[in-house]
């Protein structure tokens, strides 16, 4: 009974570390676009990152939603990129939780406006 009590009070102990172990996953591409779903379930954004191609400000959005974002819709986070610029957005090792997560690139700081594909974007992920 003892080593039973001994095993479950490791085991309760090793959860938190365990979780530490499931993979990250890195979506995105070096192309130039506009918008890219980084998952339709819910996950923890840990980063994104990417570069600006544009000539002027450009405003990279994060929507926790599973559909394509409509212009006129308001972003849960929206960040300045000045023009021709790299950008790297770090949320922590603790990350952020969203219930799904498209990335869109707006001319509008407040809501989407959608911008022309000329911005790389990479997220760092745990599904």
């Amino acid at each position: 009974m003892k080593t039973l009590k001994s095993l479950g009070i490791i085991l309760l102990l090793a959860l938190p570390a365990l979780a530490q172990l499931t993979p990250v996953g890195v979506t995105g591409n070096a192309s130039l676009t506009n918008s890219l779903t980084v998952s339709t379930v819910p996950l923890k954004l840990y980063q994104l990152s990417g570069l600006n191609m544009a000539a002027s400000l450009q405003y990279v959005q994060i929507f926790s939603q599973t559909n394509a974002a409509t212009n006129g819709g308001t972003p849960t986070f929206s960040f300045p990129v000045n023009a021709t610029n790299y950008f790297t957005w770090d949320f922590g090792v603790n990350g952020v939780d969203l219930d799904a997560c498209v990335v869109k690139v707006s001319t509008n700081a407040a809501t989407l406006g959608t911008a022309p594909a000329n911005t790389s974007l990479q997220a760092l992920k745990k599904n």
